[in-house]
């Protein structure tokens, strides 16, 4: 069974527990990076984020590499990265997580930066996936407490702060207007969308649909409804929940917007109206082009990933250098305990655990 199946899953279903056989001292300090020091807890929140990814990775890569066997206990541990052992690589992308953890909270605490009103969503944040999407079934057993999760989760945050910081409308040297509204445009568009996906439905069903998604579109060709109205209709909106706009940005493949549909409507003027058959007979879209540059409320949505599409690669170059001036220490007694090939994801609920700190 792949990862996604058999080890992603444990963060989004929860059907899976996490465990490790160590044990670790409470409080204890495990890595120091210039002042600021995170204990033997909070290294196991890096490497278990680390651990997840790198398999993650290994899976992805095997679906277009066939010499990778899946079916093959532990063959992740045989995979290489730029020539570090799996387990190297996850270790050294832990520690690299403190480093960046302690430049962002040391360049936030040079320029009395601090999280304010934003802790009190972060610590929502955190609270909802360790209560309710089960996060507390992965680190706890592994000795990382809520208190560790939610301070990791705030002081991973502090990247963001700086960055706002930096480029962000009121920063310290913000993007230039221009620069983003050629991105703006050059990457983000704004459409109605109405979809019907015919992967469940019986002949009739499709039959029905294709009738009643041909009788919108000529509706809306001709003004007899407006989107709005077929919106509701379709998906019974209650009174209660009706909105001014359905309208969605879809974006390139680079963006977290990134739409199927993006180039159809590229070449589509603004208030157009087409209806799309999917291939292979696989359902219908309609879509109609609304004008991104008019909607302030959809501008302000995307801003803040565009400042990031623009100066992510400078951002993290600044950050590269200055962890490179952060004196590193790594107490081995401390982390030489937490073994990336002890990381188990059983299927039964006989495991040691440690304490929670």
């Amino acid at each position: 069974m792949n990862f996604i199946k058999k080890t992603l899953a444990i963060l989004m279903t929860l059907t899976l527990a996490l465990s490790i056989t160590a044990c670790h001292k409470k409080n204890e300090i495990a890595v120091k990076v210039g002042d600021v020091e995170f204990t033997s807890a909070y290294y196991m929140c890096a490497l278990i984020e680390a651990d997840l990814a790198a398999k993650q990775e290994v899976d992805d890569k095997a679906q277009e590499d066939t010499s990778i066997d899946t079916s093959k206990e532990g063959y992740y541990y045989t995979q290489k990265f730029d020539g570090k052992t799996f387990e190297e690589y996850v270790k050294a992308n832990a520690l690299d997580k403190l480093k960046e953890n302690a430049a962002y909270i040391t360049k936030c605490k040079e320029n009395k930066i601090e999280l304010g009103d934003d802790k009190t969503s972060v610590d929502s944040y955190a609270e909802f996936y360790w209560s309710s999407y089960g996060y507390s079934e992965v680190y706890e057993p592994n000795g990382v407490s809520k208190e560790t999760f939610t301070k990791y989760s705030e002081d991973s945050y502090y990247s963001s702060k700086y960055f706002d910081f930096v480029y962000g409308k009121e920063g310290k040297t913000p993007v230039a207007t221009k620069d983003i509204t050629e991105y703006r445009k050059n990457n983000y568009l704004l459409a109605e969308v109405l979809d019907v996906d015919f992967s469940s439905l019986e002949d009739a069903d499709k039959t029905e649909k294709t009738a009643l998604f041909k009788t919108y579109y000529d509706d809306l060709k001709s003004g007899k409804k407006t989107f709005n109205a077929i919106y509701e209709e379709y998906n019974s909106v209650e009174d209660s929940n009706k909105q001014d706009s359905y309208a969605t940005v879809l974006g390139t493949s680079t963006t977290s917007y990134a739409s199927d549909n993006y180039d159809t409507v590229k070449a589509m003027k603004n208030g157009e109206v087409k209806l799309v058959k999917k291939d292979d007979d696989a359902g219908y879209t309609i879509l109609v082009k609304k004008d991104l540059e008019a909607d302030s409320t959809k501008i302000d949505s995307i801003d803040s990933e565009i400042r990031h599409g623009l100066k992510d690669e400078d951002f993290e170059k600044e950050i590269d250098e200055f962890v490179k001036t952060l004196k590193f220490t790594e107490t081995k007694s401390a982390t030489k305990q937490f073994k990336v090939k002890k990381i188990e994801y059983p299927q039964t609920e006989d495991s040691t655990t440690t304490t929670a700190q």
